[in-house]
């Protein structure tokens, strides 16, 4: 690849390493629970080294720790030209690409690399030659179909899977580094676009780079481009060296052993067989571990002896292969072993800020529901304070007004910002993690550079709420310069929060540990601010929060703009406006605030927000998110032994399945992109299938190559009769017809009777369960409900031991920041789940990625073996070895665009091209061979002009009759529309029979979920922590702060203060359901489509794992808040407290359910929801004394406009409030007895209207929980 600088050519050296678990105690440190065990490797300037084995076996533990990532233990030493690692890492030459991709989704694929290359290549490089590298390495990276592709996510779909990680792989390419680590580069490649890749990164190697990859399925000509190969087996080592030719390197030393390669065999297939643990019986498991352990030991032996085997090639020898080297770096390579270590080098500084600050702003614009979702909260929540605070008049109740309304200005809008942000940026901040890693850029520029891409957004939204809020209020008009400071108080607050978001965010990445931070640092800043508690009521000892409040400074600074000088109306008092109580400076002073003061509070909030972004910024220096947690392995439950059913029978039960094949007839896909009014861009519609008629026959293994964007995984969902997701503004239309058994099908539900669909991606796995968990729990839900209990368990432990997940059964699956089973132990355990219930029709989406060569063969046997019993078993595939390719009944090749290659049978397809002048060359994979051929060569003009005319021929024939019924030499053609093959079996299928796999039963879907929910969130500490933690927390803050009320005139504000705080109990309860339930809803709409169980039973399952926590959180809170705090204490008052806690509580989660079931986006639903739950705190009546009529009438429907008048009533009925001189002097005392209070709120005290809002509590929360359920059922049935 040309375009790349020459770099300083660096080595590697390990010695002695072993890697532990980071929870280890030393004294446990043993080698059996060493991940890696005294690995001994040289990675030589210049070179390719492959690291090979099994799943599971420590490829990845190995590179993370060669690239710093490891948040293990880490013994031994890794050495760089002969200096610690760690000085190497921190000056930006060693690049690491891991497993999983974290790119900005709404960038292109070119805009992604653009951006890329400006930030690491060197200054001194004009920007043309950095557009023109992205190009070149678009090219050399098969990416040029799909450059101006956004990278996509789960809402909006982009660039395919096999697309995202070439793109991850240019990014770490154009780092321009002088080491490369790569984890499993490949996966998700088509083997073409494989070795396009290998080559690459051959020809890098040979100008002075040294990389290092591991790789599971190489094809052979991928293994002989290898310099060096390190193979591992259970984290030991087995061979480190020289590849080498037949007789020497790695297969010289395994043929040594007595391990010969057998004739036209893959090395890199035999090598991983070899060394791999074969556990699907014991003594297959037995013979194979004996193996191995003789070649470790021989490995280690020859080591300490000192004798040498297939040494890494030397850097000499590597700079002989390739002749094209700059001058500088064979110097390099030829020279002593440079101990300078290299300059970092990228952007500067204030380039970086530049650049981030339009990346960020790229990505804003093209992310238009969040952007859209944050105009229209401030609309919905201006308006809607501005209508509850409409034009306030003079009165005493006015003045009351003008105060909560600026309150609830500085608070209101600020905590839901604060909670936004804090999950937007919980999302943001992996790729932040992942990029500061590679050193991309430093901390500070990229807070700089957010700061500029957002300000201007940030500071308009404020300005748009400024300008609502003041005119609907009616606040003062005496001087335009007043909206002015409104405005610049509502900004400078803006940024406050987001200085707030960014400082709890740098302590806790994930969103329920970062939403419990700064739910209560908002807690005891909005306390702190004067409204609800008078300062000097404060105690002492929380005095200082106020230092530090940005809630009390913004409300000082909006008080004071509005109060000052100020005299009100006060109609109903005798001297009106000249009575004390109605004067502005006394307002201001009843309040703690001085008048006229603008300058402190303004400059106070502008040092707020500098000293939190510093302070974000030392935290994310010092305390890096630097890897992933190694999970523990479970001990192994007394009451679930291993079960094993030896004969290997099956209940009649799963034998009785219909044999079904599938018939597609001219299935065409296409995607039209339309603007928001509605008409069609004019690019025109995307074809993503193009009249594909196939046969998928029962008892046969059928195929589906192509390259990577070809179709492969829009064709399994139709086959599913599962929409695309397309967006708001695309429109996807499906044409042609599918039969199944020859009757044509389109209701989901019916399909996922007959068929299963093994998704391409592991997310829906719980991170808390471990491998056995999992299957077993499946079994228990997804078997019929006529097998008895421990037959269920003993299918998920055959399944379990033939899919080579025995050594991993105990282990956690593992989450974001936890490391649990590897990729290809995900990988087998998803499609494990879905063989449990031996489908009539299996669908597998690539199930060999992710795996080594040895489980991949011994997978694809076994679906031959699925396959063979009369299932029709369909699979997409990339990169398959030789053996697995002549297990292959039917194929079904397609070139991009979803344009049919090839469809028949496997050994007719070889025939097929050679007649077409495309002879298979020797010693070639047939599967490389087909896809080399269906595949377009993008890395030059030439290379792909030759290739694209091949396969548009290629296509054209196949859709000529004639031309290739004479190439197939058949007689029938493919059948058309309205002609259906001849089934198996029965020519019709009766619909009522496809009813045999039907739902659990709701008593047995409801046991397990409540079962496996639990045990998941149990074994997440900051999940069920949190649950309780957010309430308790809260009432301990209340308790400093209010602690022992008194019965003076300040009391009653601050009482007025405490009942009304209390509402946010309903954000507590939105926070916990953020935090679990789209987790748990992503698995159970997974579930669904598979038709496992009812919504019912999940919806309530989730209500019966929540309750507990609820209950004992409300507990909690009743017991502090009424003891700790003085309110009015008795046994049926702290009933009736805990029992509006838990009610308030219960309906934030109610909130969160409905949301995240009714948008996809949970960013979005965090916007509109909080605003709504806002609404509702500011109408429960301590804020919102007036309100007009429309507006009172739509507080019937909130629960919290009955939980403030009862707790109102119990607080306040019977109290005595005394009056100190000074009040008296002041016209502060107004309220002399409870009674004054409620009449001033406006709250009926009589027993009928206590009895009807405690029933309306009641109501209203079960009926919101009913409304959430429906909205969950009618999106899932969608």
């Amino acid at each position: 690849m040309e375009g790349f600088q020459t770099v300083t050519a660096v080595g590697v050296q390990v010695r002695g390493l072993s890697l532990f678990p980071g929870s280890l105690r030393p004294a446990n440190r043993t080698k059996q629970t060493a991940i890696l065990r005294d690995v001994n490797v040289d990675v030589p300037t210049g070179s390719l080294t492959a690291i090979l084995g099994g799943s599971g076996s420590g490829k990845t533990s190995l590179l993370n720790a060669l690239a710093g990532r490891s948040n293990g233990i880490v013994t031994g030493s890794i050495t760089m030209n002969g200096r610690p690692a760690k000085e190497y890492i921190s000056s930006g030459r060693v690049a690491y690409v891991q497993q999983t991709d974290q790119l900005l989704p709404y960038l292109s694929v070119r805009d992604t690399l653009r951006y890329a290359a400006r930030l690491r290549l060197p200054n001194s490089m004009p920007l043309q030659e950095k557009y023109d590298l992205v190009e070149s390495v678009i090219l050399e990276l098969g990416l040029k179909e799909c450059a101006d592709t956004i990278i996509g996510d789960d809402r909006r779909k982009g660039c395919s899977g096999g697309e995202k990680r070439r793109v991850t792989v240019g990014v770490q390419l154009l780092l321009n580094p002088s080491i490369l680590y790569m984890d499993e580069p490949t996966t998700g490649l088509d083997s073409t676009t494989s070795l396009s890749l290998i080559e690459t990164l051959v020809a890098l190697c040979r100008k002075g780079r040294t990389i290092c990859i591991s790789i599971h399925q190489p094809r052979s000509d991928i293994f002989e481009l290898f310099d060096n190969v390190i193979l591992l087996s259970g984290g030991n080592l087995v061979y480190s060296g020289e590849k080498g030719m037949e007789d020497q390197g790695v297969l010289g030393w395994f043929a040594q052993n007595g391990h010969h390669l057998p004739a036209l065999i893959n090395p890199a297939d035999y090598l991983i067989d070899v060394t791999s643990v074969d556990n699907r019986d014991e003594v297959a498991e037995e013979a194979s571990k004996a193996r191995i352990t003789v070649l470790v030991d021989a490995w280690a032996s020859q080591k300490g002896q000192g004798e040498s085997w297939g040494q890494s090639a030397t850097d000499m020898e590597l700079a002989s292969r390739g002749s094209s080297s700059p001058k500088s770096v064979n110097d390099s390579l030829n020279a002593p072993v440079s101990t300078v270590i290299p300059a970092r080098i990228g952007a500067s500084a204030i380039n970086q800020t530049y650049i981030l600050a339009q990346r960020t702003f790229h990505n804003l614009l093209q992310d238009r529901l969040t952007l859209w979702g944050s105009v229209l909260e401030v609309l919905l929540l201006a308006t809607a304070v501005g209508l509850i605070f409409y034009k306030i008049d003079e009165t005493q109740q006015g003045i009351l007004g003008r105060k909560s309304l600026l309150y609830i200005t500085a608070s209101v809008q600020n905590y839901l910002g604060l909670m936004f942000m804090v999950f937007k940026l919980s999302m943001e901040m992996k790729v932040f993690d992942r990029e500061r890693l590679d050193r991309m850029y430093g901390v500070v520029p990229y807070l700089l550079g957010w700061l500029l891409a957002n300000f201007v957004l940030y500071t308009l939204l404020a300005c748009l709420f400024s300008v609502i809020i003041y005119y609907m209020g009616g606040l003062r008009t005496d001087s335009l310069s007043h909206l002015g400071v409104f405005a610049l108080g509502n900004v400078l607050m803006q940024f406050v929060t987001i200085g707030w978001a960014y400082f709890c965010i740098a302590f806790a990445r994930d969103f329920a540990t970062a939403s419990l931070i700064a739910n209560s640092f908002f807690t005891f800043l909005s306390t702190s601010s004067g409204f609800f508690i008078q300062i000097n009521q404060i105690p002492i000892y929380l005095r200082w929060f106020k230092n530090i409040s940005y809630v009390s400074y913004g409300f000082q600074l909006l008080a004071t703009n509005e109060f000052s000088d100020r005299a009100f109306a006060c109609p109903e008092l005798n001297d009106g406006p000249n009575d004390p109580i109605c004067q502005g400076n006394n307002i201001l002073h009843g309040l703690g605030f001085g008048v006229n003061d603008y300058i402190y509070p303004s400059v106070a909030m502008l040092i707020n927000y500098i000293g939190l972004m510093i302070l974000a910024a030392l935290v994310l220096q010092l305390k890096p998110d630097v890897g992933v947690r190694h999970a523990a392995s479970l001990k192994k439950e007394k009451n679930f032994p291993l079960l094993i059913d030896e004969e290997g029978q099956t209940p009649e039960s799963e034998t009785t399945v219909p044999k079904v094949d599938i018939t597609l007839e001219e299935v065409t896909l296409t995607l039209t992109k339309t603007a928001p009014t509605g008409k069609n861009k004019s690019d025109g519609p995307i074809t993503i299938l193009d009249a594909i008629s196939a046969n998928f026959r029962a008892g046969e293994l059928s195929i589906i190559l192509g390259a990577s964007g070809a179709g492969k995984t829009s064709l399994m969902n139709v086959l599913m009769a599962r929409g695309l997701k397309a967006g708001p503004f695309n429109k996807v239309q499906q044409s042609g017809r599918i039969l199944y058994r020859g009757i044509h099908m389109e209701d989901p539900q019916q399909i996922a009777s007959l068929c299963s669909l093994v998704v391409q991606d592991d997310h829906h796995l719980l991170p808390g369960l471990s491998a056995r968990e999992t299957l077993r729990y499946s079994a228990v839900l997804r078997l019929p409900g006529e097998m008895r209990k421990d037959e269920k368990i003993r299918r998920a432990d055959k399944v379990l031991m033939e899919l080579g997940l025995k050594d991993c059964a105990d282990r956690l699956v593992g989450g974001e920041g936890v490391k649990g089973l590897s990729g290809g132990e995900k990988r087998r355990l998803s499609i494990g789940v879905q063989m449990l219930t031996n489908p009539a029709v299996l669908i597998i989406d690539e199930p060999t990625s992710g795996l080594d060569a040895y489980t991949s063969h011994n997978l694809v046997v076994k679906l031959k073996e699925i396959a063979s019993s009369g299932r029709t078993v369909i699979c997409s595939i990339h990169q398959p070895r030789s053996d697995i390719v002549a297990l292959f009944d039917q194929v079904l090749l397609l070139a991009r665009g979803g344009r049919t290659v090839f469809s028949g049978e496997n050994r007719k397809m070889l025939p097929y091209f050679a007649h077409l002048n495309h002879a298979i060359p020797p010693l070639t994979n047939a599967a490389d061979h087909a896809l080399d051929l269906s595949s377009i060569d993008l890395r030059n003009l030439e290379a792909e002009t030759m290739s694209r005319a091949r396969v548009n021929e290629l296509i054209r024939v196949w859709r000529s009759d004639g031309e290739r019924d004479r190439a197939l030499e058949v007689e029938p053609r493919l059948p058309q529309s309205g002609k259906t093959p001849p089934s198996s079996g029965k020519s019709s299928l009766d619909i009522s029979a496809l009813g045999y796999r039907s739902r659990a039963p709701f008593a047995i879907a409801f046991s397990v979920l409540v079962r496996r929910s639990m045990k998941n969130m149990m074994r997440q500490p900051s999940l069920a922590s949190a649950r309780v933690m957010q309430v308790v927390a809260l009432a301990v803050i209340f308790a400093l702060y209010f602690a022992r009320l008194h019965t003076n005139q300040p009391s009653v504000q601050s009482r007025f203060g405490l009942l009304q705080q209390q509402g946010s109990l309903i954000f507590v309860g939105m926070l916990n359901c953020l935090a679990v339930f789209p987790q748990e809803l992503n698995l159970m709409r997974f579930e669904f489509r598979d038709n496992v169980y009812s919504v019912w039973a999940f919806f309530l399952s989730y209500c019966t794992n929540e309750a507990p926590f609820e209950i004992t959180s409300a507990l909690l809170y009743g017991i502090v808040t009424m003891f700790a705090i003085g309110l009015q204490s008795s046994v049926s008052n702290f009933f009736v407290l805990s029992y509006l806690a838990f009610c308030l509580i219960n309906t934030g989660e109610s909130f969160g359910i409905a949301f995240c079931a009714l948008v996809d986006s949970v960013g979005f639903s965090v916007q509109i929801m909080s605003t709504v739950m806002s609404l509702e705190v500011m109408m429960a009546g301590f804020l919102s004394v007036k309100m007009p009529a429309f507006l009172s009438d739509i507080n019937y429907a909130f629960i919290t406009r009955y939980v403030a008048r009862i707790v109102a009533v119990q607080e306040f009925t019977g109290l005595q409030f005394s009056c100190s001189s000074a009040d008296a002097a002041a016209g502060t005392c107004i309220y002399r007895t409870g009674a004054d209070a409620l009449d001033l709120l406006g709250f009926d005290a009589s027993h009928s209207a206590w009895v009807f809002n405690m029933c309306m509590v009641a109501i209203l929360t079960v009926t919101l929980r009913a409304l959430a359920f429906v909205i969950l059922w009618s999106r899932t049935k969608v």
